[in-house]
């Protein structure tokens, strides 16, 4: 009736603390209530139904943070805040890479992958993410092309596959994980 069901998962970074709010199609007309409150550095889990419609408030302010509403995957991870290394990646499939690739965020200490998007050849994704966040590059057989995880540095730019010799782009970059190995 309310489609599939799934878990939705948020991590505060930098804030003190949120509240978290369900409105929505499970409960009916303009009903809503809260679901849990979430505090600087931890985690909430909450069983839902696709579509369900979530807004986060900053705890002491009630400031809207963010609204949300919950995917058809079976886990879906919502992050609330920034960390204090914030920086931007940018995944660039060169026009002569030959195959879609998908990137894929690492989020806990299972490995367990979130899907952000596909590149095809000669696109370019840019994403949000933090030092030591782990991110991985698939090929649609789901076999790994490439393991890697974000520096502090401000801004990183990681191709998806090598280019072909008459490419104008560098070669691939490969960043460290957190132990200092690529």
């Amino acid at each position: 009736m309310y489609g599939s069901s799934s878990n939705l998962l948020t991590c505060a970074h930098s804030l003190h603390s949120a509240q978290i709010i369900e409105f929505g199609s499970t409960l009916g007309g303009g009903t809503s209530k809260v679901v849990g409150m979430i505090s600087l550095g931890s985690h909430l889990s909450v069983h839902t139904r696709r579509g369900t419609v979530f807004k986060i408030y900053e705890g002491g302010t009630q400031r809207q943070l963010l609204k949300i509403a919950a995917s058809g995957e079976a886990v879906q991870l919502v992050t609330i805040g920034h960390p204090a290394s914030s920086v931007t990646i940018e995944f660039v499939s060169p026009p002569s890479a030959g195959r879609v690739v998908s990137i894929h965020k690492v989020w806990d200490d299972e490995n367990d992958e979130h899907l952000v998007s596909r590149l095809y050849p000669g696109q370019a994704l840019r994403v949000e993410s933090f030092g030591g966040e782990r991110w991985l590059v698939r090929d649609l057989a789901d076999r790994l092309l490439l393991s890697t995880a974000a520096s502090d540095s401000p801004f990183q730019r990681i191709f998806t596959s090598p280019p072909a010799q008459n490419d104008p782009h560098p070669a691939p970059v490969t960043l460290p994980n957190s132990s200092g190995k690529p």
